[in-house]
């Protein structure tokens, strides 16, 4: 049976395409449309740059140049991302209001993942000298670390690889309004010895199209420089992407499939935000600050966040906050014995 987004985004995409079209201008006498264009059609839960969208929905991606249009009728939203300028704009096309970020926003994402993986360093050597003279247990302490990214041998270390799986199918695209089977091959790109990988891609050469969606995922997902360098040398057109993302404060799996291409002509009106669309502020509940106060999950405590330590569990990943360094080892040795914090449920 087809999914609740493809059975009703054809009659969303008509209506909403609609409002589109009313305020973005037409073609000018004489005008050509843009070099490097292209129209997709992709089954996505979101895209990289987007905020307010994470349920799979039918999605038209239109191209030109540096400049994208993500449309998903089924949620009301669109975004628009410009290489060029580095920017992104989420838009509400009902509401015909949008928000604008800079790249720069999202390297906050990046600097929390950095943040992250030292935490991560930190509490495995930490954890590896309580153990030192228990080898299983070492041994399991080990190869955990290892399972979520971790390098034993060199802890805080990051090597990422790009793997060609020896796995290839046939898939069914729409190509020019016709039907196509195309092949496929499986990329995989991983860190270190981490049990899931970065990203899973399936990737077609029988098709070629003027741009790579996947120079997005690298400006505006928040992965380390070692998987980007790896990313930028997968070449071929994007059929299937899952992306996995975790900074520590963020967590998202992106999921696209291509479902059909059209090499056609775009003006490029189409991919920048209407004129009478108007520019607002984040919403109260997205820009909403952090709680300056958290709860110590040994002694039950408030206490000011900037004062506060932070711990990620090695297995769970879940973060936890303590009052000071004593409860910090209180709270490690708990958790090595298999524990849970006696204030866990009450912390934020």
């Amino acid at each position: 049976m087809a999914s609740r987004s493809a059975r009703f985004a054809p009659r969303h995409l008509a209506a909403l395409g609609a409002v589109l079209a009313t305020v973005s201008p037409a073609y000018a006498e004489g005008e050509s449309a843009g070099e490097g264009s292209i129209v997709l059609v992709q089954e996505s839960n979101g895209f990289p740059g987007g905020e307010q969208t994470t349920q799979l929905a039918l999605q038209q991606v239109t191209i030109c140049g540096d400049a994208l249009r993500v449309f998903d009728p089924v949620h009301d939203w669109a975004l628009f991302v410009d290489l060029g300028e580095q920017v992104v704009r989420e838009a509400r096309v009902t509401r015909a209001e949008f928000e604008a970020r800079p790249f720069a926003h999202y390297q906050k994402y990046r600097a929390d993942r950095v943040r992250s993986l030292e935490r991560q360093r930190d509490q495995f050597v930490q954890m590896r000298e309580k153990v030192e003279d228990d080898p299983s247990a070492r041994e399991r302490l080990e190869r955990e670390y290892a399972r979520i990214g971790g390098d034993p041998a060199e802890p805080g270390r990051i090597r990422a690889s790009l793997e060609r799986q020896d796995e290839e199918r046939e898939v069914t695209l729409r190509i020019d309004h016709r039907l196509r089977r195309v092949r496929c091959t499986r990329y995989v790109i991983r860190e270190n010895a981490k049990q899931q990988p970065a990203f899973d891609l399936w990737i077609t050469e029988d098709v070629q199209i003027p741009v790579n969606l996947l120079d997005y995922y690298e400006q505006l997902v928040p992965f380390g420089p070692e998987v980007s360098a790896e990313l930028a040398k997968v070449k071929g057109t994007l059929v299937e992407c899952l992306a996995r993302v975790d900074t520590g404060t963020f967590h998202k799996t992106y999921v696209s499939k291509l479902v059909e291409l059209r090499h056609e002509p775009v003006d490029p009106a189409e991919v920048a935000v209407p004129a009478s669309f108007e520019q607002v502020e984040r919403s109260a509940d997205s820009a909403a600050e952090e709680d300056p106060m958290v709860t110590c999950v040994m002694t039950g405590e408030r206490i000011p966040r900037a004062e506060a330590k932070s711990w990620t569990h090695p297995r769970t990943m879940r973060r936890y906050w303590i009052k000071d360094s004593q409860q910090l080892r209180a709270l490690i040795k708990l958790a090595g014995k298999g524990g849970t914090p006696p204030y866990a449920d009450q912390a934020k």
